[in-house]
């Protein structure tokens, strides 16, 4: 029987040392990618507050540099709040519950945070579609979303204190699928 051209691939024992422990395998329904677009906010807003943690001398003179960035966080934390707001709402959350969460009411949160949702939904939609422009998507739907969470399975495992509650090589994966 011909091969048609296709070739058993080499093994790969580099590949193997990189990821000595694959992550579980994991279907992402919506719920669980709005938490994956949570995730990667909330690692964004952690990134950049660090930088604004002072870890050398000479911290004077920055000419407005320090409050740009201070906006630029609250910017940030912007985008974690409509990524919670979009997960709780996947989540089955009523619009009651997130308005006492801000302070607002159940109206109120809604005619605020609706549209983000539905942006959201639609967003979500296009990204499992056969043909969707990228640049035109959060970046958390341009790539297949367990590389995603093993990306921040790496990331959560670096920055793991010793008294957090998650254990394991692949905390963000395994409570996205349930695991």
């Amino acid at each position: 029987m011909a091969n048609c051209g296709v070739t058993a691939s080499p093994p790969r024992p580099w590949l193997e040392r990189m990821n000595p422990d694959p992550p579980p395998p994991a279907t992402f329904g919506p719920a669980a990618m709005a938490h994956l677009a949570l995730a990667a906010s909330a690692r964004v807003v952690s990134d950049f507050a660090r930088g604004l943690v002072p870890t050398h001398p000479g911290r004077a003179g920055y000419g407005g540099l320090l409050t740009g960035d201070a906006v630029q966080l609250g910017r940030l934390v912007d985008d974690v709040l409509a990524a919670a707001i979009v997960a709780e709402r996947a989540d089955g959350v009523g619009w009651e519950d997130i308005g006492d969460a801000l302070g607002l009411d159940p109206d109120q949160a809604r005619d605020r945070w609706a549209a983000t949702v539905d942006r959201w939904d639609t967003d979500l939609a296009r990204a499992a579609g056969p043909a969707h422009d990228d640049d035109q998507l959060p970046e958390v739907l341009t790539g297949p979303p367990t590389v995603r969470a093993r990306e921040l399975d790496r990331w959560a495992t670096r920055h793991r204190e010793p008294d957090d509650l998650t254990e394991g090589p692949h905390p963000v994966t395994d409570a996205l699928s349930g695991g």
